[in-house]
């Protein structure tokens, strides 16, 4: 999480998100617009909070999770899982066994599913 400074902190709102059954609508928040809480914890937890209100939840509670660190060890077991599978971006797929790391265009996973495929 070295490359995003406040990828933990974001990794738990989602998280904090998923109490309130709105883990991947936060999510997707998230990973619209870093630059928005990638810089400092406060800024992070501001942005946590909008996307919290935006997104109907109890932008209260939300936030008292991630300072609370509710979710601090399951992010960290998560992430120490991912340093174990040689994971060094996001997003990671592992396809078969093929490591797939960062954004790819689409055609390039119909390829690797195709040649997948055909190996079967």
């Amino acid at each position: 999480m070295s490359n995003h400074p406040q990828a933990a902190l974001a990794a738990q709102a989602a998280e904090c998100a998923g109490d309130q059954n709105s883990y991947w609508q936060m999510h997707e928040a998230l990973f619209n617009e870093p630059s928005e809480w990638d810089t400092t914890p406060e800024d992070a937890k501001q942005a946590f909070y909008r996307y919290a209100g935006t997104l109907k939840l109890d932008a209260d509670a939300l936030l008292q999770c991630v300072e609370q660190g509710t979710h601090a060890d399951e992010v960290e077991r998560d992430n120490q899982e991912a340093i174990g599978l040689g994971l060094t971006g996001t997003p990671s797929f592992i396809i078969n066994g093929r490591l797939m790391s960062g954004a790819r265009p689409t055609e390039q996973f119909i390829q690797v599913f195709e040649r997948e495929l055909s190996q079967r």
